[in-house]
């Protein structure tokens, strides 16, 4: 998995840690604008493009304002509660 994510890391050329997402909107140009905080101080990055690697109902929380029924059908997909 570790040579998934440098492969990733390279290719996107930075990668933020321990941030938290509070929200995404489009941008100018078709870039993204994304509303970050880390250690209590919030930020805005401009970005081409959003992945989102999180679990499907915080994902649908973030695109909630974009997509309407994304967002729902996201926020409404049912985990198991099961710890390995």
């Amino acid at each position: 998995m570790k040579k998934l994510s440098d492969a990733l890391a390279r290719a996107v050329g930075r990668i933020a840690f321990d941030t938290h997402v509070v929200r995404l909107e489009p941008g100018p140009g078709g870039k993204w604008l994304h509303t970050l905080t880390r250690g209590g101080e919030a930020f805005v990055r401009e970005t081409q493009g959003v992945v989102l690697a999180t679990p499907a109902f915080v994902a649908g929380g973030l695109v909630r304002e974009l997509a309407p029924a994304a967002g729902q059908a996201l926020s409404v997909i049912p985990y198991a509660p099961i710890a390995i």
